[in-house]
């Protein structure tokens, strides 16, 4: 196994674990951040063995695995998402077949066939699959507080070959044929419940009828404690003595915390400086945004590990629901990505062990890209530059008509990546498309035919500051 495949599979991992990561940090799907979120986690998995591998000269490298690395990567990406060089994702096969006869000194006549494929053959079935029985399991998943059944709960069975997603009805019910022989894992989630993940062996547990039980999420971090914030009132005419919750014994405040940093509306960009400590252990920010917005928060220059944490809340500027949680440290940022519909939010700066000081950044995307109109012919943007105060340019233009749109990313003196986003009328991303990366090396390019509609353009900082030339033409 040589070193320089092993680290082009390497690349192969990280570089989608880019792309699934900033998807996820674009969409709006419930359901698609779970999967994103899986993806990424063998992305990190994958990359982890292959680095352990690369940094030990005695390993015993496992060619089939690191093969299925590499065509993770050229696969799954390029015959999934048509090129220029690959414009159709569904090839007809090509068939050559050859005939040669020949007379081999009087011994008879012989042929043979050649036949070439631009379909990869399957696998053969292995005996162990050939004596595995398919068996039906019926599952069942229901609210541990209330012992109700639980609709709609998105249930994501992973075994050998491609993964199963299935929901369970008004009843809480689904079921899965599963392999008679081997560990099934499953993952039960739901926004409001807290996600539960366990394993099915029907070798070790015979059952077949199988009742889980879900916990409601309150206020949870990833961290598993719960949040120290302000709650609104509830609707509740009944209220707790000495205004406290008794479930979680946290003492609910019905206004504001004391002396919140009041933004007022997100229009472009905010920067604030300040620290927190053991006698200031956290920091709150409120916001307002007048329209639905993409949203970048960003906690670094920290010295010692800090969270940021994103909550939805009143006019008050009291908290009403959880939304998202991020950890900064020393060598990485905290940053936190939304979609935000119009309304208020408060972000908390929260002390994890020690005081540090920090910078926080809020940008409102949507307002602070560049207004490209409509992309008729070619446009250039020279000189530009992002950083690590100014992560990222969004560029917003439009299409009348179904155009094949080429962008062009160069003059960069360190990493940097381009992504291609749909979007809606007031340039807020709707769905990722796709992406390109550009080094002093070479230029990211994306070329791609487009219907008429609006599209983002996102330029991402990775690493250090650069300068950088996007040109965008339609043809």
């Amino acid at each position: 196994m040589s070193k320089e495949r092993l680290e082009q599979a390497l690349v192969n991992w990280q570089r989608k674990q880019a792309e699934y990561e900033y998807e996820l940090s674009v969409t709006s799907s419930t359901e698609k951040k779970f999967e994103l979120r899986i993806k990424i986690e063998e992305c990190q998995r994958e990359s982890k063995r292959l680095k352990e591998s690369s940094n030990n000269p005695d390993a015993n490298f496992d060619e089939k695995s690191i093969s299925a690395s590499e065509k993770s990567e050229n696969l799954s990406y390029t015959l999934m998402n048509p090129t220029p060089n690959n414009p159709d994702p569904k090839l007809n096969p090509l068939h050559i077949t050859l005939g040669i006869l020949a007379l081999l000194g009087g011994l008879g006549l012989g042929y043979f066939t050649v036949t070439i494929s631009s379909n990869p053959p399957k696998p053969p079935i292995s005996s162990t699959e050939n004596l595995t029985t398919p068996i039906k399991v019926d599952l069942t998943v229901i609210d541990i507080e209330t012992k109700q059944a639980i609709s709609d709960i998105k249930v994501y069975f992973l075994s050998k070959g491609a993964p199963t997603t299935k929901m369970t009805d008004d009843n809480g019910y689904t079921s899965i044929e599963i392999p008679e022989r081997g560990d099934i894992q499953v993952t039960l989630s739901k926004s409001g419940y807290k996600t539960k993940n366990f394993t099915i062996n029907l070798e070790t547990d015979k059952n077949r009828t199988r009742s889980e039980y879900m916990e409601k999420e309150s206020l949870t971090k990833d961290t598993g404690k719960v949040p120290d914030v302000p709650l609104a009132p509830s609707n509740s005419s009944s209220k707790p003595d000495a205004n406290t919750d008794s479930s979680t014994n946290r003492i609910i405040s019905e206004s504001p915390r004391a002396n919140p940093e009041k933004i007022g509306e997100l229009e472009g960009s905010k920067l604030f400086e300040h620290s927190i400590s053991a006698n200031l252990p956290e920091q709150t920010y409120h916001f307002k945004l007048a329209n639905t917005s993409d949203i970048s928060l960003y906690l670094d220059g920290v010295s010692s590990e800090a969270q940021i944490v994103l909550y939805k809340a009143n006019q008050a500027g009291v908290v009403t629901s959880y939304m998202t949680m991020k950890t900064a440290s020393n060598a990485k940022s905290g940053v936190i990505q939304e979609k935000l519909e119009t309304g208020d939010y408060v972000v908390f700066v929260k002390l994890k062990s020690r005081g540090t000081k920090y910078f926080l950044r809020l940008f409102n995307n949507t307002n602070l890209a560049e207004n490209v109109d409509y992309l008729q012919t070619e446009k250039k943007y020279t000189n530009q530059t992002i950083s690590s105060q100014y992560p990222e340019k969004y560029y917003h233009f439009k299409l009348a008509n179904p155009t094949n749109v080429s962008l062009r990313l160069e003059g960069v003196n360190s990493d940097t990546q381009i992504f291609l986003n749909k979007a809606d009328e007031a340039g807020v991303i709707r769905s990722y498309i796709t992406m390109s990366s550009a080094s002093k090396a070479k230029s990211g390019v994306i070329q791609k035919k487009l219907e008429t509609g609006d599209y983002v353009v996102v330029i991402r900082f990775q690493a250090r500051d650069t300068n950088y030339n996007l040109t965008m033409s339609a043809q």
